[in-house]
């Protein structure tokens, strides 16, 4: 799930807190919602993976990235669709709790903020263990375990090349 916020109303930190209540929120009525409109809601989930595309181009590009990422998957819309058909508001319950709720076990959640000029004396207020703050991007993709980079050369003036 990933949810998107711009705007300079409020800062990062309070939108931040705004967001977790959504979620909340968001299951209650998840909770809540009749039979119905769940199933109006997975056929409209449905009819967008399946809709026909409107041009050449727009069908050129969607082979191409089945191409490019080397699965040639060219049904995995439709295969998709047929999944999401079979898919229950319980499975979507139990989707959601493991995975979106804050405090389940299985929860990842990166949250990138950006702070605005009005906003800067917020940056340096103290967070909780459990979270970690990046102020380089490079220092935080040397340290992901997946692909993580090399470590980082400094170049000073001594190691530069002698001027001719």
């Amino acid at each position: 799930m990933m949810i998107l916020v711009q705007g300079d109303a409020y800062d990062p930190i309070y939108v931040t807190d705004r967001i977790e209540i959504f979620v909340q929120s968001f299951r209650k009525s998840l909770v809540v919602m009749p039979a119905e409109e769940f199933a109006t809601n997975i056929e409209a989930v449905v009819q967008i993976l399946t809709e026909k595309k409107k041009n050449l181009p727009e069908e050129a590009y969607s082979h191409w990235q089945y191409i490019s990422n080397e699965t040639y998957e060219f049904d995995r819309t439709k295969r998709i669709a047929e999944i999401v058909k079979t898919v229950t508001k319980e499975d979507v319950l139990r989707l959601f709790d493991r995975f979106m709720l804050a405090g389940s076990p299985d929860r990842r959640k990166l949250s990138i903020q950006a702070f605005g000029r009005e906003h800067l004396d917020l940056m340096d207020q103290p967070v909780s263990e459990s979270v970690c703050r990046v102020t380089s991007i490079d220092d935080f993709v040397r340290h992901v375990p997946l692909y993580p980079l090399s470590p980082s050369v400094k170049i000073t003036d001594s190691m530069r090349m002698p001027k001719e």
